[in-house]
């Protein structure tokens, strides 16, 4: 019995030693336990987020500048209480003295700033060309002639321009809350602007044609064109729907998406889905619609069949589905009857609840069937009566989708600004009077702005932060210089500045909607921390990178350390099970002679002893 305890001891003893052994080895050198890794993770998640919303709070007082002009703009286009009048002034330094509205801005200076003469004494506002009377648009455009550009308009538009130079009384404090504010700016539906401070601005300008235009004035939307291709759709008719689809795609803001659909008697898709703005997918788009071959005959129930079947599967509840649809005929394929196709539409716009603007470009366009569309789906029609129309009519379709909307701000994507500040980026807000849209107003901030928001304050000595948009091109990134760049080199994608992963690329698609997400990722054989987070509602995107050894000497080695303190007590525990086992070894052998019979050799002299 003595024999088989002592056995069963030494095997518990060298088990304990084996296993406290192997507990040494259990956390490989370099190795990060996972509960470690979440507090990594947590960290930079905090950290990140933090970031954005001091980036988000920097970015509203650009707004509080835009929401301040709109305030009083309101009070003076409905005349609610009395608010000085002051001079207006026109934005031609040269075209001044022969105006009505004579007088120079006060204190005009060529600042070192802006390059060219301004004055902080006043706004200046700008007549679009297209709002001229008859043909003096193209006499002002292409003679420079200035005679008197301000009475070639019709007399609400100057009583107008008149009435919002009372803007003057605010604008200076307003520009003035923010140094990195460029020009604060007020765009008309009626076809002037107002911007401040005063200075030129060059005769082509027309804000209403800006991607900030369209935002503020549309919000976030899903687009549908479709565009008819039948045979008769060839020559001008063609160019000038092509150039106009051209021109709704380069109007579309920071959140929205688009898709092309030709058809005829068959359908032609740009994209599977719906395709994010950017360079890369305008760019393809422009060469998708270049492409374009006429043919064939009309089926309108293919067209919106196929259109809201994709708005249907690839929309979001976060933008408005609309629908434009741009035709030169009756359909002559499909259905044809006036209430079927109706009812068809209705049935396929049930799940969708899209906005319809439709265009018919011709006399032969079916203008009833349009017509009796746009009342049952709540939508536009617009008749053009001439090829000349096609594309300025087209280009403002935006104006039907911005009646009854809520001002809400948003953020443009970078840009060069037409007089010469560089690179700027715009927050802007609709100016809605009496459920009407009467113009935008916008603030223009250098692009360097979002530099030092996201330069300082960084999570370790190796941490580093970026921004970039929506659609996953760069804004704001350490490798890319904003003094040698254009608006178009600074919008690299992403994962070129980064790592062109699958991982990466995963964790992008959960940011662009509209997630915030931090894991940790392979870059390049190192464990990298990355973070995405929207920044508000601008469209912006804050990207942060942080090697996760950075993160240890913080919090977690210390626990790392306290772990291998724990792990190593266990060593005295290994000692003395090897030790234990030994003495038991030892300890047996002793146990085993002492109950072993006694057997003594008998010497010569004892034998002799007994003889005796």
């Amino acid at each position: 019995m003595k024999g088989k305890f002592l056995a069963f001891m030494l095997i518990i003893n060298l088990g304990a030693g084996s296993y406290l052994g192997y507990l040494l080895t259990v956390t490989p050198e370099g190795v990060v336990p996972d509960e470690f890794v979440g507090l990594a993770v947590s960290r930079q998640s905090e950290a990140s987020t933090i970031l954005s919303g001091q980036i988000l709070s920097q970015l509203e007082k650009f707004e509080t500048q835009a929401l301040g002009t709109s305030a009083l703009l309101d009070d003076i286009l409905l005349n609610k209480s009395y608010i000085p009048s002051l001079p207006s002034y026109y934005h031609d330094r040269t075209a001044v003295v022969q105006l009505d509205l004579s007088e120079l801005p006060p204190s005009p200076f060529v600042s070192e700033a802006y390059g060219i003469e301004i004055s902080v004494g006043g706004s200046a506002y700008k007549i679009v060309p297209d709002t001229f009377f008859d043909d003096y648009e193209a006499t002002y455009l292409e003679t420079g002639d200035t005679d008197n550009p301000f009475n070639q308009i019709q007399d609400d538009v100057k009583s107008e321009i008149q009435l919002t130079a009372k803007l003057d009384h605010i604008l200076p404090s307003l520009y003035d809350l923010d140094p990195n504010t460029v020009w604060i700016e007020y765009t008309s539906e009626k076809g002037y602007s107002r911007s401040f401070p005063w200075s030129s601005v060059p005769q082509m300008y027309d804000g209403r044609q800006s991607s900030w235009y369209s935002s503020a004035s549309t919000g976030a939307k899903d687009v549908i064109i479709l565009l008819d291709k039948s045979g008769s759709m060839e020559g001008e008719r063609k160019l000038g729907a092509v150039n106009a689809t051209k021109n709704i795609i380069s109007s579309l803001g920071g959140r929205d998406r688009f898709n092309i659909l030709t058809f005829s008697d068959e359908i032609a898709s740009f994209s599977d889905a719906l395709s994010l703005v950017g360079e890369d997918n305008q760019l393809a788009a422009f060469d998708f619609l270049d492409r374009m071959v006429t043919g064939g005959t009309t089926n309108y129930d293919l067209a919106f069949t196929e259109g809201l079947d994709r708005l249907n599967r690839f929309g979001s509840d976060r933008r408005t589905p609309v629908v434009v649809f741009i035709t030169d005929g009756a359909p002559t394929i499909g259905t044809r009857d006036n209430n079927t196709l109706i009812e068809k539409i209705q049935q396929a716009n049930g799940p969708v609840g899209a906005q319809f603007v439709l265009f018919g470009i011709s006399s032969e366009t079916d203008h009833q069937l349009l017509s009796e569309i746009a009342n049952e789906m709540g939508g536009a029609n617009i008749r053009i009566n001439t090829t000349e129309q096609i594309e300025g009519a087209i280009s403002n379709y935006q104006d039907f989708l911005s009646l009854n909307k809520q001002a809400v701000i948003s953020w443009s994507l970078p840009y060069l600004d037409t007089n010469g500040q560089g690179l700027v980026i715009t927050t802007s807000i609709p100016l809605i009077v009496n459920s009407q849209l009467r113009g935008v107003i916008s603030v223009d901030i250098r692009l360097e702005t979002l530099v030092e928001f996201i330069v300082q304050d960084q999570l370790s000595e190796n941490s580093y932060s970026y921004v970039f948009d929506i659609a996953g091109n760069s804004i704001v990134h350490p490798d890319v210089d904003l003094n040698t760049s254009t608006a178009e080199t600074i919008r690299q994608p992403i994962t070129q500045l980064e790592v062109d992963t699958e991982e990466f690329g995963e964790l992008l698609s959960l940011a662009q909607k509209d997630q915030a997400v931090t894991q940790l990722l392979d870059y390049n054989g190192q464990d990298t921390l990355v973070s995405f987070t929207p920044i508000g509602n601008t469209s912006m995107i804050l990207g942060m990178t942080t090697p996760l050894t950075d993160l240890i000497p913080d919090e977690v080695e210390a626990k790392i350390n306290s772990l291998a303190i724990n792990t190593l007590a266990f060593v005295p525990g290994v000692a003395l099970g090897l030790l234990g086992a030994l003495i038991m070894i030892v300890l047996r052998g002793r146990l085993l002679r002492e109950d072993a019979p006694q057997i003594v050799a008998e010497s010569p002299q004892n034998s002799k002893e007994e003889e005796a």
